[in-house]
């Protein structure tokens, strides 16, 4: 049930005590602490993944793959502190530098549907290391993980006004003054709601995930079976609701025109054979539910949209079994021949395909959106793809991977639209404490020569 604002603002001042506690306990404290929860996250990786698999609906295999992200966090963030956050020390012959890093203070994390665990869990743990105190609001449509987190985190040892659950209206909670920063993983529409209500306040931090329109290019990519495979992952795991799932494929129909025609051919026939269930389903299916049916609709219309702008359908995306199912079979459409191409984040597993006339306008077609978030090249060509590399305006760019996912050690998030101050990945931890540059002399001593115009 959603708190009230005065609930929501008991929670903020206690999380504003708890800070003022937290903060100066010892990093050496914070990590035991940490060890112990991510011990307890081992410990219950089954349960987690159960109850991610049965409020969103993702195959266990999919859960899973989300727990262990989450249990590998920790470590990683222990590297990412030491490599980033330490402090900087450097000896002159008349004093001391350093640079500090001392944490924010009340923290919003807000977490998204799509990973209701590895994703607010990349920003609490961070967080919680450089000493800031967190509220946490997990998406309304999986917030039994969310509860699951902060129980654990509390049976590590994180005090309960370090770390509170406040599942309240999100507007609210990003307009609390006790607020010093915010953490979103979300939509677009979303972010840019909460950025311009923070914009007056530049004494905040916001740090906003969002979506991508991304792109990924087909040239001279080699055998097709290894192509689809990774084109299968990129668009359709997780039922297309994940931000780094590639929105539009770019292959070429130019000189190579031959080898764009077998690549959608056998992306079609191999996404005709993909199997489709609940996560309890016995063998697992590679894709389960949408996340609502509201969800569904919005991509039904986003095809329907798309066919009445001059799109061709090559596989319909569809309901399986009636109009109240979350169940989808996935929908690939041809859009090359639409002039004015709307530049939307379809969240779901519907494919657009745009046929090239070379590599080079290729890399224009992907660049052409206000989003930059991943990009995928598929190639055997090395030299293609560093040329790519080079023009691609994204934060991520994978060469023969699916754009899905990214290693926790290197930055994640992108340019545009998708988002801002990079709040996942590695540099996490980069935007949980502020520097404090420090001159330092401990025994002060008259120069032997003064500047001119001081007399003593």
């Amino acid at each position: 049930m959603a708190l009230s604002k005065n609930e929501i603002d008991d929670k903020f001042k206690s999380a504003k005590i708890g800070f003022d506690s937290w903060r100066k306990t010892t990093i050496q404290h914070r990590k035991s602490i940490l060890r112990k929860y991510k011990k307890l996250l081992e410990a219950n990786s089954d349960i987690i993944a159960e109850t991610i698999s049965k409020e969103h609906g993702k195959p266990l295999w999919d859960s899973k793959s989300e727990v262990g992200a989450m249990v590998g966090k920790i470590d990683v963030t222990f590297e990412s502190y030491n490599d980033r956050l330490n402090a900087l020390r450097s000896v002159h012959s008349d004093m001391g530098i350093q640079a500090r890093f001392k944490p924010f203070g009340v923290f919003v994390v807000i977490g998204p549907f799509n990973f209701p665990g590895h994703l607010p869990n990349g920003h609490i743990v961070p967080l919680l290391l450089a000493g800031n105190s967190v509220v946490f609001k997990p998406s309304s449509l999986t917030p039994e993980t969310g509860r699951k987190m902060v129980e654990l985190l509390h049976q590590a040892g994180v005090p309960k006004d370090v770390v509170t659950l406040c599942e309240g209206s999100g507007a609210t909670i990003i307009q609390n003054p006790l607020l010093d920063g915010v953490f979103f993983t979300g939509s677009t529409k979303v972010g840019h709601s909460i950025y311009k209500a923070l914009s007056d306040y530049p004494e905040k931090l916001v740090a906003l995930e969002m979506g991508g329109n991304n792109a990924t290019i087909v040239e001279e990519g080699g055998g097709l079976n290894t192509i689809t495979n990774i084109l299968l992952q990129s668009a359709f795991i997780s039922t297309g609701q994940r931000c780094t799932c590639t929105r539009r494929l770019i292959v070429n129909k130019g000189l190579t025109a031959c080898e764009g025609d077998r690549v959608i051919r056998n992306l079609v026939d191999a996404t005709d054979k993909l199997v489709i269930g609940e996560y309890t389903d016995d063998p697992e299916p590679f894709m389960g539910p949408m996340i609502s049916v509201n969800a569904v609709n919005g991509i039904l219309d986003a095809q329907k949209h798309l066919v009445s702008l001059g799109g061709t359908i090559l596989k319909e995306f569809k309901q399986i079994g009636g109009t109240t199912s979350r169940l989808v079979e996935p929908g690939i459409i041809d859009v090359t021949d639409i002039k004015d191409l709307p530049d939307e984040e379809y969240f779901g597993p519907l494919l657009q395909i745009i046929r090239s006339n070379s590599f080079d306008h290729a890399i224009e077609i992907a660049n052409d959106t206000k989003y930059g978030l991943v990009s995928g090249v598929i190639t055997n060509n090395k030299n293609l793809f560093w040329k790519a590399e080079a023009e691609l305006k994204t934060g991520i760019v994978n060469w023969n991977r699916p754009t899905t996912g990214c290693a926790s050690v290197v930055p994640f998030g992108g340019m545009g639209w998708s988002g801002c101050n990079r709040p996942s990945g590695y540099t996490t931890i980069e935007h949980c404490g502020h520097p404090t540059a420090l001159h330092l002399t401990e025994v002060p001593e008259l120069p032997s020569k003064l500047l001119p115009g001081i007399n003593l």
